[in-house]
């Protein structure tokens, strides 16, 4: 692991389901592999909000690279201006 937003995501991912963060692929899709569903994702979002100072939009959540530990990062990147 080399990204820490990308990190943090599959960390909390790994905790939530008691598996470790190498069974996570940053490219899978969340939802399809039942990493997330819809409660999931807003939990996620708002430790995600809090921990990188961030706010999501609506928008967001219709993005399609928010299925994504790659995608989902990418996104709070671009909000964090990096």
């Amino acid at each position: 692991m080399n990204n820490p937003i990308e990190d943090f995501i599959v960390r909390h991912i790994a905790d939530k389901h008691g598996i470790t963060t190498d069974e996570i692929r940053r490219d899978a899709d969340l939802f399809d592999n039942g990493y997330v569903d819809s409660l999931g994702v807003f939990n996620m979002m708002l430790s995600l909000e809090d921990e990188f100072g961030i706010r999501f939009i609506e928008d967001d959540l219709i993005n399609p690279n928010i299925n994504t530990v790659c995608g989902l990062a990418a996104i709070i990147a671009g909000k964090r201006g990096h």
